[in-house]
């Protein structure tokens, strides 16, 4: 399946005095907050056996979001919760050793604003979603990239997202 992209325009209503994004993913993530790149950690979350435990990585956005609408972008990829059905060392075949299944992430911004006042954005059914131009993507393998199928500025504020679905 092509990697999927996700979105959620938000509000910021009055002057923040700290906003926290804690977020993670069974696979990859690259999270953006008004098309840039948030972080420079690739390939994140680190590998961990997903049945156990999965880690999650906390970004302090304060100095970055901007008075009114911005927009959270996240792109999914399979990392090691989706790998193919390679055999590892000859024998093993990882979807039969590890638990696997389609990527997925979770997150939630925390806004603290100056006036005492706390908002929280959670990953709900309010975000957006719609295929990327990832067509295919493998730990191992690379990626295949379908540059027919980018779609510009959907990791934008006000981008026009109706015809994608519901998460």
């Amino acid at each position: 399946h092509p990697a999927p992209l996700f979105r959620k325009d938000f509000e910021v209503t009055s002057q923040i005095q700290k906003a926290t994004l804690y977020i993670t993913a069974a696979g990859y993530y690259k999270a953006t907050l008004n098309g840039r790149r948030i972080g420079d950690i690739y390939l994140d979350p680190a590998w961990t056996d997903f049945s156990k435990r999965i880690y999650y990585t906390t970004y302090d956005l304060t100095n970055i979001l901007q008075n009114g609408t911005n927009c959270l972008g996240v792109t999914l990829g399979n990392g090691f919760y989706n790998p193919l059905p390679l055999k590892m060392w000859g024998r093993r075949n990882l979807r039969k050793v590890v638990p696997t299944g389609n990527p997925k992430f979770i997150a939630k911004l925390i806004l603290k604003y100056n006036n005492g006042k706390t908002e929280e954005l959670v990953t709900d059914d309010s975000w957006k979603f719609a295929s990327g131009p990832v067509a295919k993507n493998n730990v191992y393998l690379g990626e295949t990239y379908d540059v027919t199928k980018e779609i510009k500025g959907w990791n934008q504020p006000k981008f026009n997202d109706k015809s994608w679905q519901n998460a």
